[in-house]
């Protein structure tokens, strides 16, 4: 009996787990890129694939799937985003495409919180204090803000926001209010301190503002809301935290604000562009903590979005329902 051919998989990166990546083996010949591949070696491999496991900053558009072929089945992205691919474009051939959500949610609300801490106990002004010599014992000297009592406000609710009430429930938050998506049934919740609301209301009530929204995918513009008015409607007291959405601040903005005190403070998980360059504004003020895109990034949570990612993969292949579609 003549033996089923194996299906053509092309990894975009060698640093997927191998604990996930083993299951493709008996069904799959596995293409593998390099470390950090460039488009040019991408183009190369990606031609005669049936799956992809895309795990690069690379764009995955029209030119790429050109030259992969039409027997192109399913992509499969090691990301909660779709940010850098050509969604409108794949469907149109008929791609399937997936992502690796909700995995990443917990760790993902951890460095809300931590961006939360860091920027209401003024940790860069203290570090810098303490390695000036300037560290001084006043009863009024370097008086933080506090997380219990608060009212926060999530902007694109979806799951990371059900999970962020959770987490941030035992801080003792007074109110949280949220404007855009909301996939948890919380407008049902017997709770009172969640609360649907308009974004303008949402930025004039919120001691801390939390951007929780997932950027568009390529050639869909993602509309700037985060600019001089917006901030200008925050209370001087305010804290911003972005943790998805890249696109959706002014960045000259927001060093104005934070220079000028029109808010208190902003925590960037996320910026534009990223890698953000050594000299720009943002990282010599004292009220911005920028962590360079961490948030989904500990071992648990990356394994379990590389073994998502891979049962998504094989499914396709098979043509069998996937588990997180998009």
């Amino acid at each position: 009996m003549e033996e089923k051919s194996k299906f053509k998989v092309l990894l975009t990166s060698l640093e997927i787990p191998m604990e996930a990546t083993s299951q493709l083996k008996p069904l799959c010949q596995l293409i593998m890129c390099d470390p950090a591949p460039t488009r040019d070696i991408i183009l190369e491999k990606c031609r005669g694939v049936e799956g992809i496991i895309w795990a690069c900053p690379e764009e995955l558009d029209k030119t790429i799937l050109d030259a992969t072929g039409k027997q192109l089945k399913i992509v499969s992205c090691l990301s909660n985003s779709v940010r850098h691919v050509a969604v409108k474009e794949l469907k149109r051939r008929g791609v399937k495409l997936t992502n690796t959500p909700i995995v990443a949610a917990d760790s993902i609300a951890n460095i809300i919180i931590f961006l939360m801490l860091m920027t209401t106990r003024r940790f860069l002004e203290c570090k810098k204090a303490i390695e000036n010599n300037q560290w001084l014992f006043g009863f009024q000297w370097m008086l933080g803000k506090d997380i219990h009592g608060t009212t926060v406000g999530i902007v694109g609710f979806e799951y990371l926001g059900k999970i962020l009430i959770r987490k941030l429930a035992v801080f003792g938050v007074e109110k949280f209010v949220y404007y855009g998506q909301c996939i948890c049934n919380v407008s049902n919740h017997k709770d009172n301190k969640i609360k649907c609301c308009t974004f303008e209301n949402l930025l004039q009530i919120s001691d801390f503002v939390v951007i929780c929204c997932l950027p568009p995918p390529i050639n869909k513009k993602q509309t700037i809301v985060f600019n001089e008015h917006a901030f200008s409607m925050m209370k001087k007291t305010a804290i911003l935290i972005n943790v998805a959405a890249s696109s959706v601040v002014d960045y000259q903005d927001l060093a104005t604000a934070l220079k000028n005190g029109t808010i208190f403070a902003a925590g960037l998980d996320v910026t534009d562009p990223e890698p953000l360059p050594s000299d720009h504004e943002l990282l010599t003020l004292p009220n911005c903590v920028i962590t360079p895109h961490i948030g989904s990034a500990t071992e648990k949570t990356r394994m379990s979005m590389a073994k998502l990612a891979v049962q998504n993969i094989l499914l396709g292949l098979n043509d069998l329902p996937l588990l997180t579609p998009i």
